[in-house]
């Protein structure tokens, strides 16, 4: 936990988008930066057959951002109503990418040593962090006018799972308003066995239904950061 001297240094005075203060914080205060930093491994992958080979050198990260859409095997945009679903659309997200100088290397593939096939490029998280924060892209960017918000509720899981590694829910961070720099946000968070919703300096057990919810009843509240620990193996 960082100490409340950082949170008041770092506190401007207005109101300010919750991940990027976060991001902020984890970048002075080092210690719980560590606990959140895992390690993930881009490969580009054939597009016609398995073979791999390391886009380059493992990655750090701190904070992993899910989008709250994916597409369909029709191409149709399908909404994503669950932290553990879009956890799962990330991690199996892939593109195709134009590479002059990729060929594949397999001698059984259609496309061996053949430059016009371009690659798939796509992730593996290879150590995972003690703290995994989740950020929800509540907003999207649109060329011609400010960003769409995407409101539909979203369900914060209990237990999440990435590659090998189970985590239990600590903390959420809900929004509300149409935008990340204005409006209200509020945060639920466990110590122990009791979850606490804490509306600025009011703190009160929260409710099982504000714990599902992720947000005060009726508000309109949307979830949009989550803190999870990492569980002990067996």
């Amino acid at each position: 936990r960082p100490s409340q001297d950082l949170v008041h240094i770092m506190y401007e005075g207005v109101q300010e988008d919750a991940m990027e203060y976060i991001q902020k914080l984890l970048q002075e205060a080092l210690s719980l930066a560590a606990r959140c930093t895992g390690k993930e491994l881009w490969r580009h992958q054939c597009s016609q057959c398995d073979f791999s080979r390391p886009a380059h050198r493992p990655e750090e990260f701190t904070v992993t951002s899910l989008s709250l859409t994916t597409e369909n095997t029709m191409g149709t945009e399908v909404t994503l109503t669950s932290v553990s679903d879009a956890l799962a659309a990330h991690l199996r997200k892939h593109e195709q990418v134009q590479l002059d100088e990729w060929t594949c290397g397999s001698a059984t593939c259609p496309a061996y040593d053949l430059p016009r096939f371009d690659p798939l490029q796509m992730h593996t998280v290879i150590a995972a962090p003690e703290t995994l924060v989740l950020h929800l892209k509540r907003w999207r960017t649109r060329p011609d006018g400010p960003p769409d918000l995407l409101g539909h509720p979203v369900v914060p899981d209990e237990e999440v799972r990435l590659g090998d590694a189970r985590y239990s829910l600590r903390s959420i961070i809900s929004h509300e308003g149409r935008d990340p720099r204005s409006g209200h946000y509020v945060a639920i968070v466990k110590t122990a066995s009791k979850w606490w919703l804490c509306n600025d300096s009011i703190v009160h057990e929260a409710t099982a239904e504000q714990r599902r919810a992720g947000c005060r009843e009726n508000c309109g509240g949307r979830v949009y950061i989550l803190m999870y620990e990492k569980l002990a193996i067996g």
